[in-house]
């Protein structure tokens, strides 16, 4: 036989059937995530999969439903615990994983709303003439408004300065946006202070607070703001504890010294019979968080701070609001990755801390403001750092917790 086409002829076979063998798929290898990993029942559970070499996805989700799609969402109607399986196949055989998950009892005195519009956290939230205002989040513009007689979000104007972690506190009708971070890779630490008009829903740019910072706390209380708190950068981070004073009259920012505040970020404040209460945060300048149960009481008139009795529970990155005389505190951060449902009061007057009922999903970094004695909370994150759009709405008169 001649050499050449001896030659040709092998080399056919060889490239044959390297093709079939390149055309051959390994069987799948079925894996997937589950977020939020616990929830109440109604609370809407993503599933997503992680599998490999799967082009097919049958769920079971162990209460009667099923679903072909590949990353799926799903309520469940009941509690208990549920064995969620995933079925992945491809043309050369499937695989299957399975998870459990544990759906709990509706939360007493907490409800779900219409969901926001847009997922967010690190945000603010707002109520100025009944209705409530969420703004910002993760390097967003987006203001929403939300109307309680009709359960509905109504878009409104963006905010100029697109930001994470600034402070919002209204004054006379108005919600004046302080500080906070944007960008991505290029971080921009802000002073920039706008204020946004609900009646005309426009925006307007205010001087600047003097320091540039984040995850810091502000208040109104008799005409001004009060800012304290907060960071500016990351790894070895400088924390804040000059307290800064806007006099929305005048447009002015007064720097007062910080007189026994304990610099730290991530904490939450209200005010209450002409004081200010600031409430735990973190005082580590680089990660992992170091939760504080911290909290101090300020009295403007003598620029002075004094600690009070702490809270039972260490967190940062938590929300609260005053009804009644009690100051609630919602979720936070326990630890990096230990996002928290608890709730808590404190009674500023007989400077007392009680537990109440949780609220339905972990969640740090919400928004949280009072309307007609009720707690709205927006938003937040969960321990893998994604976004909710959850609304929630709590009420503290019927919690006997």
């Amino acid at each position: 036989m001649n050499r050449s086409i001896l030659f040709t002829a092998i080399t056919s076979v060889i490239l044959v059937a390297a093709c079939n063998e390149s055309d051959e798929k390994d069987p799948p290898v079925a894996s997937f995530n589950i977020n939020p990993e616990s929830a109440e029942v109604g609370v809407t559970i993503n599933f997503q999969s992680t599998s490999m070499d799967a082009t097919a996805f049958e769920w079971d989700f162990d209460d009667g439903s099923n679903s072909m799609e590949e990353n799926p969402s799903h309520v469940f109607a009941s509690d208990g615990e549920f064995r969620v399986k995933l079925t992945a196949s491809n043309e050369d055989g499937s695989d299957e994983a399975s998870k459990s998950i544990v759906i709990t009892p509706t939360s007493p005195c907490w409800t779900r709303l219409e969901d926001l519009q847009v997922a967010r956290s690190h945000h603010i939230s707002a109520a100025v003439n009944g209705r409530i205002y969420v703004m910002g989040g993760n390097n967003m513009s987006e203001v929403e408004e939300y109307d309680p007689s009709t359960d509905t979000w109504t878009k409104k104007a963006d905010i100029p300065t697109p930001r994470q972690g600034p402070s919002g506190s209204v004054v006379d009708g108005k919600i004046y946006v302080i500080g906070g971070l944007s960008g991505g890779f290029t971080e921009i630490f802000h002073s920039t202070v706008e204020v946004y008009y609900p009646v005309s829903d426009t925006w307007t740019e205010k001087a600047p607070m003097p320091s540039e910072r984040i995850n810091h706390a502000s208040v109104a209380l008799n005409g001004k703001i009060y800012v304290f708190g907060g960071n500016i950068g990351w790894n070895d981070a400088q924390l804040y504890n000059t307290i800064e004073m806007y006099d929305p009259d005048t447009d002015e920012w007064t720097t007062l010294a910080p007189n026994g505040f304990i610099s730290r970020w991530g904490l939450t404040a209200c005010t209450l019979n002409g004081k200010i209460y600031a409430i735990g945060g973190s005082n580590a300048v680089t990660m992992p968080i170091n939760s504080l149960q911290t909290v101090q009481e300020y009295d403007p008139i003598a620029n002075t701070w004094i600690n009070k009795s702490d809270m039972p529970t260490a967190r940062a990155h938590l929300s609260s609001a005053l009804v009644n005389g009690k100051i609630y505190v919602i979720g936070g951060d326990a630890a990096e990755l230990q996002v928290l449902q608890t709730v808590e009061a404190y009674d500023p007057q007989a400077n007392t801390w009680e537990t109440k009922n949780p609220i339905s999903v972990e969640t740090a970094r919400p928004g949280a403001c009072e309307l007609d004695h009720l707690i709205y909370v927006s938003g937040g994150i969960d321990e893998n750092h994604d976004d909710y759009s959850y609304f929630y709405v709590y009420d503290p008169s019927c919690d006997t917790n």
